[in-house]
């Protein structure tokens, strides 16, 4: 059986779907983590979270992982030779800038309801 684990890059996140990608991670970058919540407004609903992501950019980078990993689930990202899978890790992210469509991240199976 072969697993796979991957590690997910929230700033790739940010860049593959065309959104500002640094600076959101220092203390006194509210407004740009403010600024990313509201790009992320219509694709993906963190309902009570949103000011959390907004003051803390580990809980951003949290919402950003799931965010890349239904990109992954849903087989937009590029996949490495699988023998390159086997010799070394592998950093997934979005094939290319673009928005995920709402209908497809606000379906419950992701843990968006």
């Amino acid at each position: 059986t072969t697993r796979l684990s991957a590690w997910r890059d929230p700033a790739a996140t940010l860049k593959q779907h065309g959104l500002p990608h640094r600076g959101y991670k220092k203390p006194d970058a509210d407004s740009r983590r403010a600024a990313i919540v509201s790009e992320f407004a219509g694709r993906v609903e963190v309902g009570p979270y949103r000011d959390a992501c907004i003051e803390s950019d580990h809980c951003l980078d949290a919402v950003l992982c799931v965010v890349a990993t239904v990109d992954f689930l849903e087989d937009r990202c590029d996949r490495p030779p699988r023998e390159q899978l086997r010799r070394e890790g592998w950093i997934w992210f979005r094939k290319q800038q673009g928005i995920i469509e709402p209908s497809r991240l606000n379906r419950p199976r992701h843990g968006f309801a």
